[in-house]
């Protein structure tokens, strides 16, 4: 009987949480995009300066409603990570921080948040800091080839997970055919700043051929 009223109270609150979640993200957009129109009118070229994801994150921190936009954006762009509610908090291209707070629907049988999830938001802290990095290093691609996840303690309430490098991807010295290895490491800390979990990405770099790179331009 506990059990079926916790899969009903769960099951309402995921669903009132969604709704929320939709109408504040909507309202933000909203206004996002009153304040972009009126920017292409009278200031077009700080449009085009939008293109790179940290620049965007920077110009909606800036507007009310405007990171909860930003999350939206970022779980539209990897639906799978969506399922988190990611929340960032911090982007450039030498740093990124990501938080996620505890949910019914995030939770393990141990009444704590699910490992997966805690691999989940350590790939995509890593990941957006990677692509990120990579907007600014244009001859240069990369891919996930390898996530390890060393769990520490119990994780609960709001989990902060931060990927911090600063990447120069010219030292690598990779001709066209030739590949390299980056390991972002990711650490999740709890409320009380205690690292709870460490996720180790490891990211395979090739350069862009000269044909695509063209192409692109």
């Amino acid at each position: 009987k506990k059990m079926l009223q916790r899969v009903v109270s769960g099951s309402l609150l995921w669903i009132v949480w969604t709704l929320f979640s939709y109408g504040r993200f909507l309202i933000g957009a909203t206004i996002a995009l009153i304040v972009l129109a009126t920017r292409a009118t009278f200031f077009p070229r700080s449009v085009k300066l939008l293109s790179k994801y940290d620049e965007l994150f920077i110009f909606l921190k800036s507007l009310p409603l405007g990171l909860y936009v930003y999350a939206g954006i970022i779980s539209i762009v990897a639906p799978y990570s969506g399922n988190i509610s990611p929340f960032v908090r911090h982007l450039s291209r030498t740093k990124c921080e990501i938080t996620i707070t505890e949910r019914w629907w995030l939770q393990n049988p141990f009444s704590s948040i699910h490992a997966i999830a805690l691999a989940n938001l350590g790939e995509q802290t890593s990941g957006l800091l990677m692509i990120t990095a990579l907007q600014y290093n244009q001859a240069y691609r990369g891919i996930v080839t390898k996530i390890e996840c060393i769990y520490i303690k119990k994780c609960k309430g709001l989990i902060t997970a931060i990927s911090e490098s600063n990447f120069q991807f010219e030292d690598l010295k990779i001709n066209t055919d030739q590949k390299a290895e980056i390991v972002v490491v990711t650490e999740l800390m709890d409320e009380s700043k205690a690292v709870v979990c460490r996720v180790l990405t490891t990211w395979s770099i090739s350069k862009v051929p000269t044909q695509i790179r063209k192409k692109k331009e």
